[in-house]
C-alpha cells in the first residue's frame, strides 16, 4: 500500500510539472524566420493584389517575388496586429494560397 502512494504522488508530480512547464507562444518565430514576413506561392493566375486588399487590416503589402518560375511572392505585415502563426492560418484557407510559410534569412 505504501509503495501504491508513493507511485501515485510521483505520477501526480510528474503531471503537474509537465503541465507547469511553459509553452511556446504562438508569436516564437522559428530560428533564423524574419519577423512581419512571410512567403506564399500563389495559385498560377492569383495576384498578389488579391491578398493585399483581403489581409488589408493587418498591412499585408507585397515586398517581392522570390522566384522566377513560380508564382511565389514574399509579403511584410504589421505584427501588431496579428501574430505570425495567426496569420498563416489565415492564409493557408485563403483560396488564392497553395503555400505559406516563414521567411527564413540567410547568412553568407
Amino acid at each position: 500500500m505504501p509503495l501504491l502512494r508513493i507511485a501515485l504522488l510521483t505520477c501526480l508530480a510528474v503531471g503537474l510539472i509537465v503541465a507547469c512547464a511553459p509553452k511556446p507562444t504562438p508569436d516564437e518565430l522559428p530560428a533564423g524566420a524574419a519577423p512581419g514576413q512571410v512567403q506564399l506561392l500563389l495559385h498560377r493566375t492569383a495576384k498578389p493584389a488579391v491578398l493585399e486588399a483581403a489581409f488589408s487590416t493587418v498591412a499585408l503589402r507585397t515586398k517581392g517575388p522570390s522566384s522566377r518560375t513560380e508564382n511565389r511572392w514574399i509579403f511584410t505585415f504589421d505584427a501588431t496586429q496579428t501574430s505570425t502563426s495567426e496569420l498563416l492560418r489565415q492564409l493557408r484557407a485563403h483560396a488564392a494560397v497553395l503555400e505559406a510559410d516563414h521567411v527564413l534569412l540567410t547568412t553568407n
